[in-house]
């Protein structure tokens, strides 16, 4: 079984008008084998290649000084049937990765292949993974020892150091010019030939043996057959809270929590007997790992413009980076949207990108409101227009997939791609275009409506509802209307009725439904005005 654990890490520097005493070597566009990074490793070449169309992929930093294991790795189980054994794992690799602009990523990874006949749930193999007691290089510093599923922000700090030149004062180097993003675990293992797997996928039962691999599970699974291939995919989206030292967390979808460490998760099982199907499960694996790094620095590039530590405004060479990132990155949340056919690697990313979004679903929400805050800051700098065309194309798409397009009856309220959009505080308060049809202002809505209800009374309404939603909910897109509605009650509570409207429209007419249903009427009256299209 192959674990590999993703820490994501962005670079501020380019971008910032100060002197940060950045080396200028290795030139991660131009890499050659006789480069390395300081406390970090050597230069490599990728043994098979990176993917095509990402940059800096067929070179990466071998990243054995900056990472070691304080003793050998080995698998243990605290569970009584399990304590006879103690399977060891072998590092398959650990490496750095760099685009040479912003986005940067440490991968991890580990291969756990017993040699006996053993019994092992997945969730024992993960928690005994993220436990591992590693040590990281501190330049100037004595080692940090610690969990390896806690090492993301020290390694970034480790970047930091690595790649300052000697003579630039240490007092002057900030922490958060280079920045942690969220890690991401990723499991692949041998799928059990001639099990008979069914698309519910409900409760996978099997055992290791000769390196066959299955998972026991009790939780809800996805399948995401390859095109014109009959593959399996398991994107773990939920897991028990039943389970010994497990819990669950749902804020964008997948997360792990394992003795108190919080890690998003994906488990994907392959026939390794099958070439096709292992250069699928590489294309896949290679695709989403790559793709996880670039939206999380994507994510917490447009946190820092809201945070007003990229300045837009001034013309520097920064500057010039900063358009050219943002040109770049952009591409990384627009769909291209053609027909998948066979393994086309361009094709293939897309499908990636669609099933990340599944097991994501809260993050085309994050990424609006971001991106929309962004957005107004960028227009009062000189911003390339294709780059302002393509943010605000993003905008438009983002909001009619997940604010706009909710059905009343006939009606309902879409912007098109090349409209411009304006947003402000999580609302749409204005729309400039060919297309452009309404605004929605929940500022507004609240005040037409708040004269007839009472939060507190809405808020006891929205709890019933809330609860009842919960009992029937059995898709993905209900489990997040309920979420929704708990968001909604929130705002009830804290006494914000246009955030509270703005949940619910968030929530659907399936909701408005049930809500109707069981008879909440200041629910229903909330629900109508939020879900009421445009003027």
């Amino acid at each position: 079984m192959l674990l590999i654990i993703q820490f994501p890490f962005l670079d501020l520097r380019k971008f910032l008008p100060t002197n940060c005493g950045q080396c200028s070597r290795p030139q991660w566009l131009d890499l050659y084998e006789h480069e390395y990074v300081r406390s970090v490793g050597g230069i490599v070449s990728r043994k098979m290649t990176g993917i095509e169309g990402w940059l800096a992929e067929p070179m990466v930093c071998n990243a054995s000084k900056a990472i070691s294991f304080t003793t050998k790795p080995r698998f243990y189980s605290n569970v009584v049937s399990f304590k006879f054994y103690h399977g060891p794992y072998k590092v398959a690799f650990k490496r750095l990765s760099y685009d040479g602009l912003a986005t940067g990523k440490f991968e991890i990874g580990l291969i756990l292949n017993p040699k006996k006949k053993a019994y092992i749930t997945y969730e024992e193999v993960v928690e005994s993974f993220l436990n591992l007691t590693v040590t990281i290089r501190r330049p100037g510093n004595t080692p940090w020892i610690g969990k390896l599923a806690t090492a993301g922000k020290t390694l970034a700090n480790l970047y930091l150091k690595s790649t300052t030149i000697h003579n630039f004062n240490k007092d002057d180097v900030k922490d958060w010019w280079v920045q942690a993003g969220e890690p991401l675990l990723f499991c692949e293992s041998r799928i059990i030939r001639n099990y008979k797997y069914n698309n519910n996928l409900n409760n996978i039962q099997g055992y290791i043996d000769n390196n066959n691999w299955s998972v026991t599970k009790n939780n809800y699974h996805i399948d995401f057959p390859m095109p014109n291939k009959n593959i399996h995919k398991f994107c773990l989206d939920k897991f028990s809270s039943e389970l010994k030292n497990l819990s669950v967390t749902n804020i964008e979808g997948a997360y792990l929590t394992v003795s108190l460490y919080q890690v998003r998760s994906v488990f994907i099982a392959v026939d390794k007997k099958n070439y096709d199907e292992r250069i699928t499960a590489r294309l896949f694996r290679v695709s989403l790992m790559r793709l996880n790094a670039e939206r999380e620095c994507l994510r917490k590039f447009l946190l820092n413009i809201n945070q007003n530590k990229i300045n837009l405004s001034e013309r520097t060479e920064g500057f010039d980076f900063l358009q050219d990132y943002l040109n770049r990155a952009t591409k990384i949340i627009m769909r291209r949207e053609k027909q998948l056919d066979g393994l086309e690697e361009g094709k293939f990313i897309d499908w990636v990108r669609d099933i990340e979004d599944q097991f994501k679903p809260y993050a085309r929400q994050k990424y609006l409101d971001e991106i929309s805050r962004a957005l107004i800051k960028v227009k009062g700098a000189v911003i390339r227009p294709n780059i302002e065309r393509k943010i605000e194309t993003i905008v438009s798409k983002l909001v009619k997939q997940t604010v706009i397009n909710y059905i009343m009856g006939d009606n309902t309220n879409n912007f098109e791609s090349g409209d411009r959009i304006h947003v402000e505080g999580g609302a749409i308060v204005g729309s400039i275009g060919r297309n452009s049809t309404g605004t929605v202002n929940y500022n507004q809505k609240w005040d037409n409506l708040k004269s007839g209800i009472d939060l507190s009374s809405l808020e006891v309404e929205l709890e019933a509802l809330r609860l009842k939603l919960k009992e029937l909910a059995k898709t993905e897109d209900e489990d997040v209307a309920v979420a929704n509605v708990a968001e909604a009650k929130k705002e009830a509570r804290k006494g914000d009725g246009a955030k509270m409207l703005e949940k619910l429209a968030s929530a659907g007419s399936w909701v408005l439904k049930v809500a109707q249903e069981i008879g909440v009427k200041l629910a229903v009256e909330a629900l109508k005005q939020a879900l009421l299209p445009a003027n």
